[in-house]
């Protein structure tokens, strides 16, 4: 009986062993998806067998810097800047409006 228990010992050790070998590659291996996921983000990657390529973080933020600068009309802040002239100058316009229906309102016949 003490060669059966020692055999069963021994597989139950391997069958462990086994396991814990199994479970540390499989972590490994979703450690390093991540990790290439990750550096795919940061340098980017090109389109393979009709997946679409990504831009890398650098040219993502060049991208985003250059509409952060005036170009003549088409970048955000030249729209940002239209849309404030726009906005001072229907407030300007209201407020004149509205002085003029206090003044004509308050004016005592």
């Amino acid at each position: 009986m003490t060669h059966y228990t020692s055999l069963l010992l021994s597989i139950s050790g391997v069958l462990i062993a086994l396991t814990v070998i199994l479970m540390a590659i499989r972590k490994t291996a979703a450690f390093a998806r991540r990790m290439v996921h990750l550096i795919d983000e940061v340098i980017g990657k090109e389109g393979i067998s009709g997946q679409p390529s990504s831009l890398g973080i650098s040219a993502r933020l060049s991208a985003i810097e250059s509409q952060l600068r005036p170009n003549g009309g088409s970048s955000l802040a030249d729209k940002i800047d239209r849309l404030e002239g726009w906005t001072v100058s229907h407030s300007l316009a209201h407020a004149d409006e509205n002085q003029r229906y206090r003044s004509k309102r308050y004016t005592s016949p």
